[in-house]
């Protein structure tokens, strides 16, 4: 499943910090503004980056459930404004697919139920690109 939510297409709306990075109307529920961060390793990211440039080679070992830990919880801890309904972080994977690894979702999904209750979230999403599909949510979105 790519997304359980019915998103009016129309009303997708970039916006900017202190705001969740889109707004959008969801059926049945309102406006929710969504709160997105990639969940990729930097300093891979950056060797990958200057290999493209030819300014090295790429390569090195690479984690997926580091970043993604690192980042979900790096959001959890900020702080956003918004009018919207209700507010959503996600996090999506696009170099490799999700880490598969049950210890991984425990991980994230003890992090989440820890954190998410102080955040400034009401749910958290992990969307993997290769996949196309969402493989974690906490709480389980009802369908709709």
């Amino acid at each position: 499943m790519v997304c359980p939510l019915l998103i009016d297409p129309a009303s997708v709306e970039t916006r900017e910090w202190p705001e969740p990075d889109i707004r959008c109307n969801v059926a049945n529920v309102g406006s929710i503004a969504f709160e997105l961060v990639e969940a990729i390793d930097e300093d891979f990211a950056a060797s990958d980056a200057r290999a493209l440039r030819g300014d090295g080679t790429a390569g090195g070992s690479y984690s997926e459930r580091d970043p993604l830990l690192r980042n979900v919880g790096r959001k959890l801890h900020k702080t956003y404004r918004s009018d919207a309904a209700h507010m959503e972080l996600l996090a999506y994977v696009t170099r490799h697919p999700a880490d598969p690894r049950q210890s991984t979702w425990q991980a994230l999904e003890s992090l989440v139920k820890r954190y998410l209750p102080q955040s400034a979230f009401d749910r958290v999403w992990v969307f993997d690109d290769q996949r196309q599909e969402v493989v974690f949510a906490h709480p389980e979105p009802v369908e709709g």
